[in-house]
């Protein structure tokens, strides 16, 4: 369990992130869920845990930002929000796991330079 609150750094300014809710659903897919977000409503970060039948584990990782459009004439009007996460895969039966994915991490994010994630943002695949 992560630490309860938890803090995310954004552009180089500390944000606190409490616990907002969390539970262990039970379903024969999806395992736990974990909700943490600012009190202002503007960060949001999601976790959820799978464990399917075969023994594989999924992890899903989202952090969201809400905001306002400085554009707008109203500010509900300029509401959008932008998010980036990460979905994380492992064979419970493997023992390479531990090494492997901060590997992959690395390479994807390395991949995924800022022209790159402005030519997909684009709609280029």
């Amino acid at each position: 369990m992560l630490s309860d609150p938890t803090t995310i750094t954004y552009n180089s300014i500390s944000k606190t992130l409490p616990r907002t809710s969390g539970a262990s659903l039970g379903t024969p897919r999806k395992v736990a869920e974990a909700l943490y977000g600012t009190a202002d409503g503007e960060f949001m970060l999601r976790i959820a845990q799978h464990a399917h039948r075969n023994g594989s584990r999924r992890a899903e990782i989202r952090l969201s930002r809400m905001q306002h459009e400085t554009d707008s004439g109203t500010a509900f009007d300029g509401m959008y929000t932008n998010a980036f996460g990460l979905i994380l895969e492992t064979n419970a039966y493997s023992t390479g796991a531990s090494v492997d994915i901060p590997l992959l991490r690395t390479s994807l994010l390395a991949f995924v330079d800022s022209t790159l994630q402005s030519r997909i943002l684009a709609g280029e695949l």
